[in-house]
C-alpha cells in the first residue's frame, strides 16, 4: 500500500473494497517485523485494525487507523523505534526490580510472569529452576497450563526440550507446530513455543518456556524481549537461588536430605514451647540400624551410605506427614518428633516402624534390622536433651513394650 494510499480520505466503510482488510493486516505485520514488534504489540495493532474495519464502523475510526499505520510507516522508515524500545526498557527496568524486591524466588517467578505477559502473549508459561544437588530442571513457577515439549525424552539435565535448552545455552523459537490431533488432547501442545536460557557467567540458573495453542504467535522480539528478562532474572535470582541453597544446607543433612541434627534439636525445642502454651503431649522415637559399623566395616562406606538414603527414604512413607524425621549424625541415629502423640500411641507407631525396616528390602538385597526407643513430653524429660536420653535408654525394648 503507497503512503498516497494510506494518506487519502477514506469512503466510507460500506464501501470499502473486501480486500482493504487483508491488505491493512499484511502492511501491519510488515511493519511489525520491521519495527521489532512483540507479539503484544502487534496483538494491539490487529485489535485497532479490527474495529476500524468493524461493521458497521464509523469512517472516521477507519481514518484514524490508516493514520496510525501511516505514522507507524513513517516510524520504520526514518528508522526511529525509540518509542517503542523505551517501552520494552521499562518492562525489563521493572522486572529487575520485581526480582530484586520479592521476598523469596517462587514469589520473584511467578511476578516475573504476571509482568512479561502483558509484553509477550503467551497462554502458559513454567520457570525451571536448575537443582545442582540432583543436577536436574525442577519446575518453580506456572502461568497457566505447564509447558515443555517432547517431556517423555531424556536428557543430560531432566526430561524435555527444556532440558536441551539448558544443556546448549542456547534459546529456541518454533513458531509453527503441529500436534497430532489424534493422539492428543486440545491445546495439549502448543502450537507455538518459545524457550529461553536463565545463564550468568557461564552458570546456569534456569530455563523459561511459554507456549501459545496458536501457530505463529511470537515474533523474534519476543524471543529478543525474553533473552534480555532471562538475563535480568539469572543475574538477580542466582544470588537469591545461593542463599536458599546456603539456608537448605543449614538445616538438612547432605546425605539423606533429612533434618540435620541441630535443625531436629530446634524443632523439639518449639514443640516444647507449644506444649508449654496449650498442654498437648508430644513423643520423640530414636531409631538406630543394628550392626551398622559391622555393615560398613564390611563392605565399604559408600554401601552404608546407601542403606542409610534408602533407610531416609522408608522412614518417610512410615510416619504421618505431621512428623518430622532426622538424622542424627555425626551417627546413623535417626529420630522421629511426633507432635500431639501420646506415650502410647508413639509406642505402636514405634513398632510399626520397626516392623517396616525389618520386613524392607535393601541394596544388594540385605535385610537391616533397627532398635528403637520412645520417650515422651513431659513425662520423660523437660527438654530435647533429656528425651534423647531417655529415648536411648529404652533402645531395645521400647517399641515392644
Amino acid at each position: 500500500m503507497s503512503r498516497a494510499a494510506l494518506s487519502a480520505p477514506k469512503r466510507p466503510l460500506a464501501r470499502t473494497r473486501p480486500a482493504g482488510r487483508a491488505e491493512a493486516r499484511r502492511h501491519l505485520e510488515l511493519l511489525a517485523h520491521t519495527l521489532g514488534w512483540t507479539s503484544a504489540e502487534l496483538e494491539k495493532g490487529k485489535a485497532l485494525l479490527e474495529a476500524a474495519h468493524a461493521t458497521g464502523a464509523k469512517a472516521d475510526l477507519a481514518g484514524a487507523f490508516d493514520a496510525r499505520l501511516l505514522s507507524w510507516s513513517r516510524t520504520a522508515l526514518e528508522r526511529r523505534p525509540e518509542p517503542i524500545e523505551s517501552a520494552r526498557l521499562s518492562a525489563l527496568a521493572e522486572l529487575a526490580q520485581v526480582a530484586r524486591d520479592a521476598a523469596s524466588t517462587d514469589l520473584a517467578l511467578t511476578r516475573a510472569l504476571e509482568l512479561l505477559q502483558r509484553t509477550v502473549c503467551f497462554e502458559s508459561a513454567t520457570f525451571f529452576l536448575y537443582d545442582r544437588a540432583t543436577e536436574a530442571l525442577v519446575p518453580r513457577a506456572t502461568w497457566g497450563a505447564h509447558v515443555d515439549l517432547i517431556p517423555d525424552v531424556q536428557f543430560d539435565l531432566g526430561q524435555g526440550l527444556s532440558s536441551w535448552i539448558a544443556r546448549s545455552r542456547r534459546p529456541v523459537l518454533l513458531a509453527e507446530l503441529r500436534g497430532d490431533e489424534e493422539s492428543e488432547s486440545p491445546g495439549q501442545r502448543p502450537g507455538s513455543f518459545l524457550s529461553v536460557p536463565l545463564v550468568v557467567a557461564q552458570d546456569l540458573v534456569g530455563v523459561l518456556n511459554v507456549g501459545h495453542v496458536r501457530p505463529g504467535a511470537f515474533t523474534q522480539a519476543d524471543l529478543g524481549l525474553l533473552s534480555a528478562a532471562g538475563a535480568i532474572l539469572a543475574s538477580t535470582l542466582s544470588r537469591q537461588v545461593a542463599f536458599d541453597e546456603a539456608r537448605r544446607r543449614s538445616v538438612t543433612d547432605e546425605l539423606t536430605g533429612l533434618a540435620n541434627r541441630a535443625h531436629f534439636l530446634s524443632r523439639v525445642d518449639e514443640e516444647i514451647e507449644k506444649s508449654k502454651r496449650y498442654g498437648h503431649p508430644f513423643a520423640l522415637v530414636l531409631v538406630d540400624p543394628q550392626r551398622f559399623a559391622s555393615i560398613n566395616q564390611a563392605y565399604g562406606r559408600p554401601y552404608g551410605d546407601s542403606c542409610l538414603v534408602a533407610l531416609a527414604e522408608l522412614l518417610k512413607t512410615t510416619i504421618r506427614k505431621s512428623d518430622l524425621v532426622g538424622r542424627l549424625a555425626p551417627g546413623d541415629e535417626f529420630a522421629v518428633l511426633m507432635p500431639h502423640q501420646t506415650a502410647e500411641a508413639a509406642r505402636q507407631a514405634a513398632l510399626r516402624v520397626r516392623q517396616a525396616i525389618g520386613g524392607h528390602t535393601f541394596p544388594r538385597r540385605r535385610r537391616l534390622g533397627a532398635d528403637v526407643g520412645v520417650a515422651c513430653y513431659p513425662a520423660d524429660g523437660p527438654d530435647a536433651a533429656a528425651l534423647l536420653a531417655r529415648a536411648t535408654r529404652d533402645l531395645g525394648g521400647g517399641a515392644g513394650a
